[in-house]
């Protein structure tokens, strides 16, 4: 988790008033899993946007089974329990805020003792003992647009992770968020730094050394957009959360609010 607004969050269940999307995810003792637990105290759209975070991890889930994981940007570590404690051999949660870390060791460490946090920054790793290709699955959700050191990340990726290791990285579509402008373009969102368009995160991937061997979309209109002629069948794909489809099946039906791509380190 990069820079963010701090928030004081009474998260006790005599309070009747729901959150909003704002008092969501890695802010305060909030986070994804915590909404999908209490879903009763939320907004749909808060709900919904934890789904968002949540399914990134339960897309990820295929690729960890035995591996050494570093998540990067892990914020309160609710990954390291979604990602599934029997299945990684081990995890590594890094991220940048210091309550935050601390929140993942007292609430996802204690049962797991194959997880461990550790305070720092991605674009430098000085104080998270990793040595160099050790990493099977380096995962980085909605991170890399937070830092204009993005360059600097993507070289540590590279170096944590053995040679047929696999990088998992999230990133929103600057085609959805500020549609018809260019890379210069200084996003609305107070802690994005910079947001690509595909094709200019691929050639920046292939630039730091890395190879996408698929590409998905993740859009919270995929029920939508696949149920739409089909009676019934958009109610279905919404209560089965389809939100990660492949990226040459999604094109066809609109743009996609973010994209996943796997890659392999070349």
């Amino acid at each position: 988790m990069w820079k963010h607004r701090k928030y004081k969050i009474d998260i006790s269940m005599e309070r009747t008033e729901k959150k909003t999307v704002e008092e969501v995810v890695s802010h305060g003792n909030i986070d994804a899993q915590y909404v999908l637990d209490h879903p009763e105290m939320f907004h749909e759209k808060s709900i919904r946007t934890a789904k968002q975070h949540a399914q990134r991890y339960q897309f990820a889930k295929r690729f960890v089974k035995d591996k050494h994981v570093l998540d990067i940007a892990c914020g309160t570590g609710y990954g390291s329990r979604i990602l599934d404690v029997h299945s990684y051999a081990s995890y590594i949660g890094v991220d940048i805020d210091p309550d935050s870390i601390e929140l993942a060791k007292e609430r996802y460490a204690p049962n797991n003792p194959r997880a461990v946090f550790f305070t720092d920054d991605a674009t430098s790793l000085r104080h998270t003992p990793i040595p160099s290709e050790s990493i099977d699955v380096a995962i980085s959700f909605e991170t890399i647009e937070h830092t204009p050191f993005y360059r600097d990340f993507l070289k540590h990726m590279h170096d944590k992770l053995k040679k047929d290791g696999l990088f998992i990285v999230s990133t929103p579509n600057r085609d959805v968020t500020h549609p018809g402008t260019d890379f210069s373009h200084k996003p609305t969102w107070d802690f994005h730094t910079q947001e690509w368009v595909l094709e200019e995160f691929l050639a920046l991937l292939d630039e730091e050394k890395f190879s996408p061997v698929q590409i998905y979309a993740q859009s919270f209109r995929a029920h939508k957009l696949f149920g739409f002629n089909i009676p019934g069948l958009g109610r279905i794909l919404r209560h089965l959360s389809l939100t990660v489809v492949p990226w040459n099946l999604f094109r066809f039906f609109g743009k996609a609010n973010f994209y996943i791509l796997v890659c392999k380190k070349k």
